[in-house]
């Protein structure tokens, strides 16, 4: 299982490496979170979920590359100051047809249950 993981992420950076090298200039990494959930609390311990987008871009690039994600981190409460524990990442949803793991409507709305809309986000 490891090295298929490795195999994976080592043809994700390829894929990264051809397209970046496509362009000119500085590469510019985007990042936004659109919504959180708080998925539970005590005092010594949370686990909070983001959905976000990170775009990327480079002059010469076909178009900007984007990637939708849930990005989930377990907390914990250390030194009077919140740690991360653990974080795991996972594809989508998406509501742009260029992006990981494309959502209908339906799948978009049942993905994001209790979600807040990030401050600032319309």
């Amino acid at each position: 299982a490891g090295s298929t993981f490795v195999d994976s992420e080592l043809a994700s950076f390829t894929q990264l490496r051809d397209a970046l090298a496509r362009g000119t200039g500085p590469a510019r990494l985007r990042v936004g979170v659109v919504a959180t959930r708080i998925d539970a609390f005590a005092s010594d311990r949370a686990r909070v979920s983001l959905w976000r987008v990170a775009v990327l871009s480079r002059d010469g690039m076909t178009n900007p590359g984007e990637q939708w994600a849930t990005v989930t981190y377990d907390l914990v409460w250390e030194a009077h100051d919140w740690k991360i524990w653990s974080e795991t990442v996972v594809a989508g949803p998406s509501p742009s047809p260029t992006g990981d793991q494309l959502a209908t409507p339906q799948e978009l709305n049942t993905s994001l249950a209790g979600f807040r809309l990030f401050a600032g986000v319309g």
